[in-house]
Parts: structure tokens; sequence; C-alpha cells
């Protein structure tokens, strides 16, 4: 069975003076559903010997935390700082990754786009209109999705091609032009569809 990473929401336990790596448990039944054994990935150091000796065949980047240049929170810049890593050994070695939310955004930024402000789009659902692209046979299919974001993509970065726009314009998925890179802005695991299992069971064939 094929494995798949999907990095974590971190949370500051005051109470216990830690910090906690969570995931919600419906990734889990939603992976399986599509075939695939899901691994949370840790916050290491050595991310690429994790990656390497568990071997991969994808990543998620999941939602949850705020990205660092909207937020000054130090959980904000460790997830980020965490997930450059995931992202520059996913790169390196040709591991597809499917960015949720703000896994999203963090694949925006990380190509040196940026964000601003949405209005309307936290706790909502929305219609979808597609565009043309590589990974466009596994998004046109969703005409109706969920919404739980503050935040939307105001440029694009470099190599990211637009494949789904809501309705006032916020753009809801893109794939990069030539890496097995693809970013959807609604969640999979909260309400899972069939087209939600289809689509994680096709993007990482």
């Amino acid at each position: 069975m094929k494995k798949i990473g999907i990095t974590q929401r971190f949370v500051n336990m005051e109470e216990y003076t830690e910090i906690r790596a969570c995931l919600d448990i419906s990734w889990f039944s939603l992976l399986n559903c599509a075939g695939y054994l899901p691994c949370p990935v840790p916050y290491t150091e050595d991310i690429s010997s994790f990656i390497q000796s568990v071997g991969l065949n994808g990543v998620i980047l999941s939602g949850g935390n705020d990205l660092s240049s909207v937020s000054d929170s130090n959980l904000s810049a460790m997830r980020d700082s965490h997930e450059k890593k995931v992202m520059d050994v996913c790169n390196e070695a040709g591991i597809p990754v499917l960015g949720v939310c703000r896994g999203m955004q963090f694949i925006n930024g990380y190509f040196g786009g940026e964000l601003k402000t949405a209005e309307g789009h936290a706790g909502t659902r929305h219609d979808l209109a597609h565009s043309s692209g590589r990974f466009s046979f596994l998004t046109e299919r969703f005409k109706n999705v969920n919404s739980f974001h503050n935040y939307e993509i105001d440029i694009p970065g470099f190599g990211l091609r637009i494949l789904s726009r809501s309705g006032d314009g916020c753009i809801e998925s893109f794939e990069h032009e030539y890496l097995k890179i693809l970013g959807i802005m609604w969640h999979p695991e909260r309400g899972t569809q069939e087209n939600d299992i289809e689509l994680i069971r096709r993007f990482f064939e």
C-alpha cells in the first residue's frame, strides 16, 4: 500500500508548557478509502531522512495555523519553516504534493505569491468556475465546495496555473506548470464525498 505523509497543525498547550502536533482523524478514514496508508509527518530537523526512510509516495500539506506572512504567531513561523523543508525534499525527489487550504496558501508563498484578506469565505459553501490544466480533470468535477479560510491568494506564485475560482473571483485551486503539485482551498476531510476520495486517489496514483 502506498504511503501518504500529512503535515499537522501546531497547538500551544500553555498549561502543559508544550507544543502539540494535531491532525483531524477524518484524514485517516479519507486516505484509507482512497487506498493509501496515512503517515503523519513529524516536526524534526532531519525531515529528509524521515521521508526517505518511510518511503512516502506523496505528501499532503494540511490546513490549520495562519501563515507567518499574515500572523506573528511563533507557531506559524515554526510550521512555515518545517513545511519549507518538506517542500524542498519533495521537489528534489519528485514526490507529489497536495496543498489543502493553508497548505495551498503555503505553496503559493513558497513560489513567491502573496495573500490578502478574504471576505465571506469562512464557514460557508460556494460554487466554482473552472479553467483547463493538467489536473483540471480532478478539480472540474467539484461544482460546490466547503470554505473555511480568512485569507485568499492575491498574487499567484511563479509557475502556478489557476484551475478554479469562486463566484467572487477567489482562487480555489491551482497546479504547478510542470511539478506534480496541486492546491485546493476546500477541505476534503470535512464532509467527505466520492469526488474528494477520487481526487486523492487519482492525484497520487
